[in-house]
């Protein structure tokens, strides 16, 4: 048997080399990489908020264009169909999406607590059923039309259910510190085919007004409102005053004013989106290399920002 004096230096040697191996694994590292997360989780969080009430507008918006279409199409007489009023997204792919940014928000978050110190970061319950939320979702009916109407083929579909799989996976499981960089790594191709999944299901309009998903339906219901309101004002410029004419007639350009901002608040939160991959790449980068990073970083806060400013825009017009 060790004596007393044998064994207790051992334990004091075995204490100080780890204690060495965290310092040289995260204490160490320079204080930009140490701040580089905290400052990653921030944007992200921003991103995340201002895409969700960019959705919430957008779709605020789009009733109120419809609203709008009943009022310049009513004719005296005529029966009112529910069934006419249509959303651009129903509550459970609004929600679907929601989830998704939330998912991407507490990914960065859950980073952030091990850069904070943490040996492990323990998922409180809120992240653990959010990520089985998410593992839920992968399969479900919204994920399933966000991916029909991007055109998804079926390899591309269920790319896109592995990759919202692996985030409910990330959210679920506890971590260790030391192992951060391989998290990080392990999910880069996850954040980059969901971003894909956003930015097919978003879609495009091109400069006709001819597109596909959520832009190009936002534009073509705008640009029908357009066309209605001048045929309304055709139809009834001489039973008009000058007041109501110059009203009316001031609606066209308030509509192709709005129809602009909605579209530019998609397309912004496509390039936060794509910011957003960009500072992950870059973030793995900085915990591997243990150089300095922000610029990515500052891309996708001021990205996100910019999110901010065109749905404000948009809320206040009329």
């Amino acid at each position: 048997m060790r004596s007393l004096r044998t064994t207790l230096p051992l334990r004091t040697l075995a204490v100080t080399g780890a204690a060495v191996f965290l310092c040289l694994f995260w204490s160490c590292l320079p204080s930009k990489v140490q701040t580089a997360i905290p400052a990653f989780a921030q944007a992200v969080t921003a991103m995340s908020a201002n895409t969700k009430a960019a959705f919430e507008v957008v779709e605020q918006k789009y009733e109120e264009a419809q609203a709008f279409t009943l009022v310049v199409n009513y004719r005296p007489g005529q029966r009112f169909d529910p069934s006419t009023v249509k959303v651009l997204l129903a509550d459970e792919d609004l929600d679907a999406r929601m989830k998704l940014l939330a998912g991407l928000q507490q990914y960065a978050s859950q980073l952030e607590a091990l850069a904070g110190g943490a040996a492990t970061s323990k998922v409180e319950q809120s992240n653990k059923q959010l990520g089985a939320s998410l593992k839920t979702l992968a399969s479900s009916a919204p994920i399933k039309s966000m991916a029909g109407n991007a055109r998804y083929t079926a390899i591309e579909a269920n790319g896109s259910v592995s990759a919202v799989d692996a985030l409910g996976n990330f959210l679920i499981q506890e971590k260790l510190r030391k192992n951060l960089p391989e998290l990080i790594a392990g999910m880069q191709e996850p954040v980059a085919a969901i971003r894909d999944l956003f930015k097919a299901d978003i879609g495009a309009v091109d400069t006709k007004g001819d597109g596909r998903g959520l832009r190009f339906a936002l534009w073509a219901t705008y640009t029908q409102l357009i066309q209605k309101q001048q045929e309304f004002l055709d139809a009834n410029f001489k039973d008009l005053n000058p007041e109501q004419r110059a009203a009316e007639i001031e609606k066209l350009p308030a509509t192709v004013r709005a129809r602009r901002l909605a579209d530019q608040t998609l397309a912004q939160t496509e390039t936060s989106l794509d910011q957003l991959v960009k500072a992950n790449v870059q973030l793995l980068d900085a915990v591997k290399t243990k150089g300095a990073m922000h610029s990515e970083i500052d891309g996708l806060r001021d990205e996100s920002l910019r999110i901010g400013e065109f749905y404000r825009s948009l809320s206040s017009t009329k």
